[in-house]
């Protein structure tokens, strides 16, 4: 076929890049327009760490003070998933989940809710389901909190702000020395001097300025003193109630360490130093009355310069500034200590006294009205008449009236209880940071974390610049060294993706034009390579823009697959269009006769790629939405590959490609030279053999099976971050004392491995911050963490290093010395994952409902052994490691037989245990009563 018969037979079909070439004024404005469309979507797609799926997950926490675990699942849970199980839309019962599961702890039922993958508008499921709740309260017995409904279970938070409080300054640790050093002298002064064989030793608690002391401290202090002169030989002890330490001074024979073991080992056993109060310092023992000797000890005690009533102060006035930001939707906070009104009752005082503790309460509901008593009107004038006698302060506690005396004498509240604000112990949930200071080296120091979250549909980059601009308005208003950390910051981790594309989009463009170069030999067809990549890409982020795709790293790593696909079209139309130059065509007709000649050949091509790709949007459940994205961009790329190359590619090639100065011929296979010539050769001696190439080709493929066996098999890689953490969980009758201690042992743990490593050469990172959550976990900060809900039993450690690259060396290091080195706890170090897989491997084991009591009993024991059972076969494989049941060993609980015909004291005790839900204040609750103390959150 002459050139002439082949331009009148595809004339028909090469209309469309015939059109670019000829009509070059209109193509030019296309692409203009093409570029300006794809650098608008660039910039206006929204910008996120991770795509945003539609988590159907809630959570229904009800707490009941003081009951047994058995009683709150059979009286609370039990209700709860009857009303839930109601809705129709929950999940069914499959491999993986379960429409309702549960968890009840003494005191605390956790209800998780799951609703059908199928559910598009879990807001209204949710509603109703949280109707039913609000309904239940009614019929819950008395005693249960009203039902905490979480619906927004799956929000990650953008951005995650650690606050803590640095040591105590220099200057003040002076002043508190000069305070004891006086009180000393002053006492010593009045002091016979010690018996030979004895010493007199101080022992101090430094306490927080402006702290609340009552009786409850000066008790807890002769309570040491007669101990210390019942069990050792020490006498003459005077005790310290002061501004800011308590303590006592003591002859004795003990040495100054003794004296400490016997002060750490009442604490731990008797009382706890939080009893002082929660802030106190670490107890120090002087022999000496000199104010520089008393400086050093504190130095190595202080405690933190910000109390949690400042941070909570802190962390408030944050949250208001954040929420004012455009792309902020909501700020949290966790690790707050609750403060509260602790009433102390004296039994002296209270032994003669008939006075329930009903009557006490309703005394101050009566007191403290909050509400509003009408309004007059006239003569243009409204007038609000507010009742006075509200409770502002701790005198107005102390002066309500809660009977009457047979004299006519009114009682008052603080006749009988001391009265004093504090915070609420023990707590039930802790936050520390672990970072290294400027003045103080590496320290652990409370904190309060700050979860900031982002609107639907924003960009990231303008909320991490308008956060940050927002908290640089704040600093006028915080204190200088008040500590403000990002432990998690999405805007940073979103614009390492962005930089990561741009990095791979310069390299894929310098390797095409260096290829291109070797493979023609030509600068103009490198040059029409190079030009094409843009091209695509620009109508590639203008159809996602279009479609609503998001900028995340899924959708950032199908550009990325998806840059060593686009330039074969425009590869093959570029050498089309050579190939045509080189016969002699002329090139206003080579540029769009050599790209149509191969038009049904990249057709083919193109849809083949796609639909090579599209299964992916057919996953289900949080895999299929979380993937969603990469059909979408794989396709839109593909597709734009296909379309420029029969548009642009023309267009372009008219302008840089030029005909050899002498008409190429085409060579037969032995006359070639070079790679073409081999390869030509290579390939026809392959067609002549083909089944020896066949048989070759099976055991490539047997090989290569063979291979695919060995490999360790993950859906989804680990990601790659500056960020780790360990899950912490020590059996369900731990306490959070305990808990806390042992997390602070992993901090250890973590510090020391970083530090080794580090020297040994292993890793170049450098340990940048611990954040610990002790009672509970973290906020989710990624999109694959499920945080953990309250326990006392389980803390959560965040790491952050200085490189990313160091995070998995360091994970597996960690892994084998928490293991070594901590026993009776479950300790799990975690890199973070792309996808949610908690563990490889879950086996349930259910047992019967439609049981009695009594027969229940025995049915929880077979659950148990079986558990255990399983746990054991599960253990034993080779593969497996830290192997555990969810259901661990039974919390010990004591029974409490109250004599009816006891005091008045233990009367009140009693009244206290059985209204522990009576309101005590307008709008809160009594959480709990122990030794005769009452406790009121405010």
């Amino acid at each position: 076929m002459t050139p002439e018969q082949e331009v009148q037979a595809l004339a028909h079909e090469g209309r469309f890049s015939k059109f670019f070439v000829e009509r070059r004024v209109i193509a030019w404005a296309l692409l203009l327009l093409t570029l300006i469309l794809g650098i608008f979507g660039f910039i206006s797609m929204p910008k996120r760490k991770d795509p945003q799926i539609l988590v159907r997950l809630a959570t229904a926490i009800t707490v009941w003070p003081g009951m047994d675990a058995q009683r709150v699942e059979q009286l609370v849970t039990r209700p709860i998933e009857e009303s839930i199980a109601e809705n129709s839309r929950l999940h069914p019962p499959n491999a993986q989940y379960y429409g309702i599961h549960s968890l009840t702890l003494p005191g605390v039922s956790i209800v998780t809710i799951k609703l059908d993958e199928e559910v598009e508008e879990p807001e209204r499921e949710y509603a109703d389901i949280h109707l039913r709740l609000r309904e239940l309260n009614e019929a819950l017995p008395p005693g249960v909190q009203d039902i905490q409904f979480n619906s927004g279970f799956g929000d990650t938070a953008a951005l995650m702000l650690t606050l803590a409080s640095p040591p105590e300054r220099e200057v003040t640790v002076s002043l508190r020395a000069q305070e004891m050093a006086k009180a000393l002298q002053e006492l010593r002064a009045h002091t016979p001097p010690a018996k030979a064989g004895s010493q007199r030793l101080a022992i101090l608690y430094a306490l927080p300025q402006g702290a609340e002391h009552t009786e409850v401290s000066k008790v807890l202090v002769d309570d040491f003193a007669h101990r210390l002169e019942t069990e050792s030989d020490s006498r003459a002890a005077h005790t310290f109630l002061h501004d800011s330490f308590v303590g006592l001074d003591i002859e004795t024979t003990l040495s100054p360490d003794e004296l400490f073991t016997q002060a750490t080992e009442f604490l731990e056993t008797k009382v706890h130093v939080g009893r002082f109060h929660p802030e106190a310092w670490s107890p120090i023992v002087l022999h000496s009355k000199e104010g520089e000797k008393i400086y050093q000890e504190l130095m190595k005690v202080r405690g933190p310069q910000f109390s949690y009533r400042q941070l909570r102060d802190f962390s408030r006035l944050i949250q208001r500034g954040l929420i004012s930001v455009p792309e902020v939707s909501k700020v949290r906070f966790q690790g707050d200590l609750t403060e509260q009104i602790e009433l102390l009752f004296k039994q002296e005082n209270v032994s003669n006294i008939d006075v329930a503790l009903d009557r006490m309460s309703s005394a101050i509901r009566q007191r403290n009205i909050s509400q509003a008593a009408g309004r007059f009107s006239g003569n243009e004038l409204d007038v609000f008449v507010q009742p006075s006698g509200e409770l502002e302060t701790l005198d107005d506690i102390r002066h309500t009236v809660v009977s009457t005396q047979a004299s006519g004498q009114p009682l008052y509240l603080g006749s009988m209880a001391d009265i004093r604000r504090t915070y609420q112990f023990p707590p039930q949930q802790l936050n520390w940071l672990t970072t290294q200071t400027p003045l103080d080296g590496v320290q652990r120091m409370p904190a309060i974390t700050l979860s900031v979250f982002m609107r639907d549909h924003q960009q990231i980059a303008d909320f991490g610049v308008h956060v940050a601009q927002a908290l640089e308005e704040l600093q006028d208003s915080l204190p200088e060294e008040l500590i403000i950390h990002r432990t998690s910051d999405q805007p940073r981790q979103v614009e390492e993706n962005v930089e990561l594309f741009m990095d791979a989009l310069y390299e894929a463009i310098l390797l095409v034009v260096f290829i291109a170069w070797i493979g023609f030999r030509d600068w103009r067809s490198a040059l029409l390579m190079m030009l094409s990549i843009p091209l695509t890409l620009s109508m590639t982020l203008g159809a996602c823009s279009a479609l609503g795709i998001e900028i995340h790293q899924v959708s950032i790593a199908g550009l990325i697959i998806a840059l060593g696909l686009l330039v074969d079209d425009p590869v093959v139309a570029g050498d089309a269009i050579q190939r045509d130059l080189g016969k002699g065509t002329p090139a206003k007709i080579a540029a769009w006769i050599g790209p149509t000649k191969l038009a049904k050949a990249i057709m083919y091509a193109t849809v083949t790629n796609v639909v090579a790709y599209l299964p992916f949007g057919l996953l289900d459940g949080n895999t299929g939405d979380f993937l969603l994205a990469l059909p979408y961009v794989m396709t839109a790329a593909l597709i734009s590959s296909r379309l420029v190359s029969m548009t642009f590619v023309p267009l372009l090639g008219y302008y840089l490609l030029k005909a050899p100065r002498t008409p190429q011929k085409e060579l037969a296979p032995a006359e070639r030279r070079g790679f073409s010539g081999f390869y030509t050769r290579f390939a026809q001696g392959c067609l002549q053999r083909r089944w020896r190439v066949l048989a070759l080709g099976g055991l490539f493929i047997f090989g290569g099976l063979t291979a695919y066996r060995q490999l360790v098999q993950s859906f989804f890689p680990t990601d790659e971050q500056y960020l780790s953490y360990v899950d912490i969980r020590l059996p369900n009758s731990a306490s959070i004392e305990a808990t806390n201690e042992l997390s602070h042992e992993v901090e250890e743990i973590v510090q020391q491995v970083a530090k080794e490593e580090k020297a040994a050469g292993h890793i170049s990172s450098e340990l940048v911050n611990l954040t610990s959550f002790v009672g509970s976990g973290g906020p989710r900060f990624w999109q694959t963490i499920s945080p953990e809900l309250p326990q006392t039993n389980y803390a959560q450690l965040v790491i952050e290093l200085s490189q990313k690259e160091d995070t998995s060396l360091l994970v597996q290091r960690l892994q084998q010395e928490v293991d070594k080195r901590v026993s009776g706890a479950i300790v799990d170090v975690k890199e973070l994952l792309t996808s949610p897989v908690p563990q490889p491997i879950e086996l349930f084991i259910s047992g019967r409902a439609d049981i009695d009591d009594l027969e229940q009993q025995a049915d929880l024991q077979r659950l148990r052994s079986l558990g255990e059972e399983l746990r054991k076969i599960v253990a034993a494989a080779p593969s497996s490691t830290r192997v555990r049941t969810a259901w661990q060993a039974q919390r010990p609980q004591l029974n409490l037989d109250i004599d009816p015909d006891a005091a008045a004291l233990s009367e009140l005790s009693n009244q206290s245990v059985a209204n522990a839900s009576a309101s005590a204040l307008s709008g809160v609750n009594v959480t709990s009563v122990r030794e005769g103390t009452l406790q009121i959150p405010v």
